[in-house]
């Protein structure tokens, strides 16, 4: 995993592949935001995938407050990607 983590961080275009097809398939009522739910939920699957720890709703609260941008309690696409390269990010680097 770690691999294909560390290809998507040096190929832009992949990882942008990559980040609109996770943005929009944790968008499940498909209005191109994803709150705090779908946002949980795409966190366990991601974490299942990966192979890491599930983070409980008070770390997820905190990784919302860091990565929302704008403070609307909501993950936008632009917001949503930078905590993905910072996840991929923390991934390669371990």
């Amino acid at each position: 995993m770690e691999k294909i983590v560390s290809k998507l961080l040096k190929d832009e275009e992949s990882f942008e592949k990559a980040a609109k097809t996770l943005y929009f398939h944790a968008d499940l009522n498909g209005d191109h935001i994803v709150d705090y739910n779908e946002f949980r939920h795409e966190i366990y699957k991601m974490s299942d995938d990966l192979n890491l720890a599930k983070p409980n709703d008070d770390e997820i609260k905190q990784i919302i407050k860091r990565v929302d941008a704008n403070r609307n309690k909501k993950i936008e696409y632009n917001e949503f990607k930078v905590f993905l390269k910072d996840l991929f990010t923390e991934i390669s680097n371990s």
